[in-house]
């Protein structure tokens, strides 16, 4: 806290889990012996079960400072391991790193996210200029469209109408029986059902 971090403090394994992952801190400190559940269970649990806290630095600060239990630590997922008595110069240096490092990754991952969403944008415009370059024509057509209200049925006529066409939309049966011999339409569209009648009637 005095080096200007803000600090949320849990009583065992079991209680950091679940702040860890109520809180999603920018990073995680950790002891090993612990009553309830231990460091190595606590973060078992959290590179398992718990995807969405995979990017949170972890490091285990512990009085266990045999080789094999800074190995195990490491091994099952701790980004660092320090052992006691506290070097709190060391500490805050380590502290600071992982940060950076974190905020890098974070910063790196948002670039390559716009990066994939450019490529996929230019590659739909692509798509779409292909689209309508196929369907386009030089002798635009009356078309009439009949057909339910929805959503599909506005996509058609905006596409027809992007590559030349004009068209026309009748969105009720009844009406469409009372305009048809006026309509002077090349192409009629009809939809399996009308807002008031089903093609087949």
């Amino acid at each position: 806290e005095e080096a200007g971090h803000i600090v949320v403090q849990a009583v065992n394994g079991q209680d950091g889990l679940e702040k860890i992952i109520s809180e999603q801190p920018d990073l995680v400190i950790s002891d090993i012996t612990m009553p309830v559940m231990d460091g190595y269970e606590l973060i078992k649990q959290l590179r398992a079960k718990h995807p969405e806290c995979d990017e949170i630095p972890f490091i285990f600060l512990s009085a266990l400072a045999d080789r094999d239990n800074v190995l195990e630590g490491m091994k099952l997922g701790s980004d660092d391991y320090m052992t006691k008595p506290i070097d709190y110069g060391m500490l805050l240096i380590k502290v600071d790193t992982r940060l950076r490092q974190a905020k890098r990754m974070i910063v790196k991952k948002q670039k390559e996210q716009i990066k994939l969403y450019e490529t996929l944008k230019q590659q739909a415009i692509k798509e779409q200029i292909s689209l309508s370059s196929k369907f386009s024509t030089e002798h635009p057509r009356e078309i009439v469209i009949v057909g339910e209200s929805d959503q599909n049925l506005w996509k058609f006529q905006q596409f027809l109408e992007q590559v030349g066409h004009y068209v026309t939309v009748i969105t009720s049966g009844t009406a469409f029986l009372q305009k048809q011999s006026s309509l002077n339409a090349d192409i009629t569209c009809f939809w399996t059902k009308t807002d008031d009648l089903e093609v087949k009637d």
